[in-house]
């Protein structure tokens, strides 16, 4: 039920009477899982507080919570810490209602390293210029699909699968990013 919003640099959510969230993260270098926590507190313009250490899904972390009075009244920010590595971290900052913090506690639980098979690799759309010899066979073959590559070639580029590309001509492609 929550409404999410993307970005390169965080994923947000949101539902209306349960509060709001961010994961993100970053590097750190030398800063302590604690002195990581200490910026992002000071980042949401919170005082922070005392991080309960704890491991999650086998990831060293940490938890804190804040109460924070607002111009909407009271409410209650979680701050979960992941190491991700020697210098690097994610977070997942979430606000609550007062006392309403427990939704929340699925997601922070949630995090986990991913198996190579299970991850995403991200997309990008690449604009190349058509060579000679090059035909929607060929250029479709290049899309990051595993399926319907040509179908998706097409649909992309405006494109039949009578078209016939011109030396030159942009066209562009899906591409592992």
């Amino acid at each position: 039920g929550f409404a999410l919003q993307n970005s390169p640099s965080a994923v947000s959510g949101s539902k209306a009477g349960a509060g709001k969230f961010q994961f993100s993260g970053g590097t750190a270098r030398g800063l302590s899982i604690e002195g990581y926590a200490a910026k992002v507190w000071e980042g949401a313009g919170a005082n922070p507080s005392e991080l309960r250490p704890t491991r999650i899904n086998g990831i060293e972390a940490g938890i804190g919570q804040s109460r924070v009075s607002t111009r909407n009244g009271t409410v209650d920010a979680t701050l979960a810490v992941y190491r991700w590595g020697p210098d690097s971290y994610y977070h997942l900052l979430t606000v609550a209602p007062q006392g309403g913090g427990q939704v929340f506690e699925p997601l922070i639980n949630s995090v986990r390293r991913l198996p190579a098979g299970e991850a995403i690799r991200s997309r990008r759309v690449a604009v190349v210029r058509v060579r000679p010899g090059d035909t929607i066979a060929s250029l479709s073959a290049r899309m990051a699909y595993d399926d319907d590559r040509q179908a998706r070639f097409l649909t992309l580029n405006g494109l039949t699968a009578a078209s016939r590309l011109a030396a030159g001509t942009r066209i562009k492609l899906i591409v592992l990013g």
